[in-house]
């Protein structure tokens, strides 16, 4: 019996699942890599509609800005006395004609309540002055009227006086324009 083979012996191990993990991984990781290509097209797509929306918003920014200094020069520059309030009642803007005709540097009234411009003593004769230096927003607007300031000097002027309102983001503005009537 020497040299008959008596018995044949199998081992194996099935790897059936392995090997379709192995597919299934691979297949993962082509729909993995061709999402991450997607991902970085869009990444750059979306940084390019980025920078044009910056760069268009830079170009409204800096039209914006423009004729805001071109009014604001405008107003400046003018002959009549233009004096602004916000919705606080505090002054925002004087023109170089305010401090003219009050004889005061505009640093010394920016931020201050439009009362330090009136005294009591006109804004109680004077129903328009009045309105413009009470708080709220009763105030008189579109008529032309004569009116006296007193300047820092307590010289009173001759002045005709017209208040315009302007709301902006749910807040009142109010703009008093000044005319000095007598030179």
């Amino acid at each position: 019996m020497s040299h008959e083979i008596e018995r044949i012996i199998f081992t194996g191990t099935d790897i059936t699942y392995e090997k379709r993990m192995e597919a299934e991984l691979k297949t993962s990781l082509e729909t993995l890599k061709k999402q991450e290509k997607l991902i970085k097209d869009s990444e750059k797509e979306l940084g390019n509609k980025l920078r044009e929306a910056k760069s268009e918003l830079f170009n409204q920014l800096k039209e914006v800005e423009k004729n805001k200094n071109l009014n604001e020069k405008i107003l400046e520059d003018s002959p009549d006395a233009i004096v602004t309030t916000n919705h606080a009642n505090h002054i925002v803007f004087f023109n170089k004609a305010a401090e003219l005709l009050w004889q005061l540097d505009r640093k010394d009234v920016l931020d201050q309540d439009i009362g330090i411009l009136f005294p009591e003593t006109l804004t109680e004769k004077d129903e328009l002055l009045g309105s413009f230096t009470r708080p709220g927003d009763h105030k008189i607007t579109g008529k032309r009227k004569k009116s006296i300031i007193i300047d820092k000097n307590g010289k009173e002027k001759p002045v005709l006086i017209l208040l315009t309102k302007a709301r902006v983001d749910n807040e009142n503005a109010y703009m008093a324009f000044i005319q000095h009537t007598e030179k």
